[in-house]
């Protein structure tokens, strides 16, 4: 039986690093030259040497945004994938308050048919103000950034240019 260990973790920018110990004969046989056979990026690294994996992760720091009805209003650490699938969550409320609003219905209104707060409504209201550029590079994956961010850049900044700059776009 091969026992692996998890050594240590640091975190950096949006990225967990992970560091496993184990023996030279597990690394083995993720070492040489056929390893990677399709050209995809490796998710790991052996480090014979020092006999260990390291194993890396994206990360986003969830800052009270809620992925599941468990964990609303914590702080914690969540995947890149389920960070996207919150901001798509949030540009499919941002475009159905958008659409009732345009029909006439107040916040008020809406915040009752919802069952949230006219604080809320406001905000996915000014993700619809989001520059089209930055919709689109966050739909097309080549954007990762923080839900709240986002909320926080649209409701600072109607321009679009401004928004975009605020992100290096």
């Amino acid at each position: 039986m091969t026992a692996i260990s998890l050594n240590k973790i640091i975190y950096q920018k949006d990225r967990l690093t992970f560091f496993f110990n184990t023996d030279p004969i597990t690394l083995s046989a993720y070492s040489g030259d056929s390893l990677n056979q399709n050209d995809n990026p490796l998710e790991f690294i052996a480090d014979n040497v020092n006999n260990q994996i390291i194993y890396e992760k994206q990360v986003v720091i969830n800052r009270g945004l809620s992925s599941n009805v468990y964990n609303a209003g914590k702080v914690g650490l969540m995947s890149i994938n389920d960070n996207n699938r919150l901001i798509v969550r949030a540009l499919a409320y941002t475009w159905k308050f958008k659409k009732l609003y345009e029909k006439g219905l107040s916040t008020d209104d809406i915040a009752k048919q919802e069952k949230m707060s006219k604080r809320t409504i406001y905000k996915y209201l000014n993700l619809a103000y989001l520059s089209p550029r930055i919709v689109n590079q966050l739909l097309d994956g080549t954007l990762n950034i923080n839900l709240q961010t986002l909320f926080e850049i649209a409701s600072k900044n109607l321009s679009f240019d401004e928004q975009e700059k605020m992100l290096a776009i």
